[in-house]
């Protein structure tokens, strides 16, 4: 179904969360730790979908909460091939996050701490929202 891993960013840092001027698409970056930074851009949907999986992740107690402030969001066509039209988070055995972002038929990957993740989350709930952070 889908390619193996094209892009691996692997440990990163600095991540950040900013919406698109134009349009509902959301922008997530960071830094490797050979200090390349990437960005990606994340379909309005798949930053709803980040956003959801780690309010469950890292507040589990709010997780009916989240839940109910979502709105559905369209599905996106997979044939633009720099927006992100799916993501799925993991939680690592080291006690990092695993972050997939599905890209058309490819896929890329990046693992990002738990302090991180918490910065990205209020970062998402802000851009999405446009509201004062959720309060955890």
């Amino acid at each position: 179904m889908f390619n193996e891993t094209q892009v691996n960013y692997g440990n990163s840092t600095g991540i950040f969360v900013a919406r698109k001027s134009s349009g509902n698409a959301i922008v997530l970056g960071g830094e490797t730790v050979n200090h390349l930074k990437w960005a990606r851009v994340l379909s309005y949907r798949a930053a709803q979908i980040l956003w959801l999986c780690l309010g469950q992740l890292l507040y589990p107690q709010k997780a009916a909460d989240l839940t109910s402030r979502i709105r559905t969001a369209p599905l996106r066509t997979t044939n633009q091939p720099s927006i992100t039209t799916h993501i799925s988070v993991e939680m690592l055995p080291n006690g990092r996050f695993n972050l997939i972002g599905w890209v058309g038929s490819s896929k890329w990957q990046a693992q990002i701490t738990r302090q991180d993740m918490q910065e990205v989350w209020t970062a998402l709930d802000s851009a999405l929202f446009q509201s004062t952070p959720y309060n955890h």
